[in-house]
């Protein structure tokens, strides 16, 4: 029975494998949808269909990510900026969790939770922040870190054309504290 049961794996491993990279997203290609359990305001969940038509900057975060916290004032900052862009946060931790660190720390924007995980899968997410720029025809545009959306990247998502984020650069503030976090930066070239 193991050995019967090893070949199934071994045959079955590969085509799990090939399945789970086609509904991973692509820079250039649609954007995966959206699978939420709640938000906060309340009102966004499921597919989030609503949130078609204008850009929008995913913002894939967790309560415990001193990089993601640090990263809050520039994103809100961009929120202020770019009222027809859409901001939306998702975590996917428990929404109790987020919704005790909201009562704390409020976040500008709308903040989602992703509790199994299927959205942070789609687009890829292997780290925290990362976030997805896709513009209003709902073309993922880029992967990249907060901290390199500039106002280049936002007029280019905007206007629905290839953008060119900068090198991503750790923030002085946790720099200083010995923090590390792998850069990833993906972007659509200029026939994509």
């Amino acid at each position: 029975m193991p050995v019967e049961r090893s070949r199934f794996l071994v045959v079955l491993s590969p085509i799990l494998f090939a399945a789970s990279c086609r509904r991973r997203a692509r820079v250039g290609g649609a954007a995966p949808p959206l699978d939420l359990e709640r938000s906060f305001p309340a009102g966004l969940t499921g597919s989030a269909a609503s949130l078609r038509g204008r850009p929008l900057v995913i913002e894939f975060w967790s309560t415990w990510c001193g990089y993601c916290i640090a990263a809050i004032p520039y994103v809100d900052a961009l929120i202020e900026k770019y009222p027809e862009v859409q901001f939306l946060s998702i975590s996917d931790e428990e929404a109790s969790a987020v919704e005790t660190f909201l009562a704390h720390r409020p976040l500008r924007g709308i903040v989602a939770v992703d509790g199994a995980g299927s959205t942070f899968r789609a687009f890829g997410v292997e780290s925290r922040p990362q976030t997805a720029l896709i513009d209003s025809n709902g073309i993922l545009r880029g992967i990249v870190r907060p901290n390199q959306i500039t106002d280049e990247v936002m007029k280019d998502l905007i206007a629905r054309r290839p953008i060119s984020p900068p090198p991503f650069r750790m923030p002085p503030e946790l720099q200083k504290s010995g923090f590390t976090a792998p850069p990833r930066a993906a972007v659509a070239g200029p026939n994509q």
